[in-house]
């Protein structure tokens, strides 16, 4: 959905912080609570949603503070494990959907040192595996 579309249905969104290509992908966020989410924009469509508040959690369940071990149950046979793609401490649990009309969306889980997802993003592939964001 575009902005406008989120903003229609109840969301007022703000832009989060300035990037160095607009053109290429923005960030906004809800202008009050939730905190600690916010919407990659491309192209004027959201494309991902990156969430660090442990109060929200996927359809699943899963949440922030939840175990690797934890993850990998509420999606059997559906997480594929790799490290730390910029080279620190932990892993990327990163969920890879069944059905084929979803094959170009992931969810991905960034652990710690301690195996507990300490973020989560979900969107579309290649905006959902951009290490950096916008940048």
């Amino acid at each position: 959905m575009t902005v406008d579309e989120a903003q229609a249905a109840g969301e007022r969104l703000v832009k989060s912080y300035a990037v160095l290509n607009e053109e290429f992908c923005s960030y906004f966020k809800p202008q009050g609570e939730p905190q600690g989410i916010s919407f990659m924009v491309a192209k004027g469509r959201i494309v991902r949603v990156d969430v660090s508040n442990p109060r929200i959690a996927t359809i699943k369940g899963a949440k922030i503070g939840d175990t690797e071990a934890q993850i990998i149950a509420l999606y059997p046979g559906q997480i594929r494990t790799i490290k730390n793609p910029i080279g620190g401490p932990g892993k990327n649990l990163i969920f890879v959907p069944r059905d084929a009309k979803d094959s170009n969306y992931r969810l991905i889980f960034a652990t710690g040192n301690d195996n507990r997802a300490e973020s989560f993003l979900s969107g579309q592939i290649p905006h959902v595996e951009y290490i950096e964001g916008c940048s």
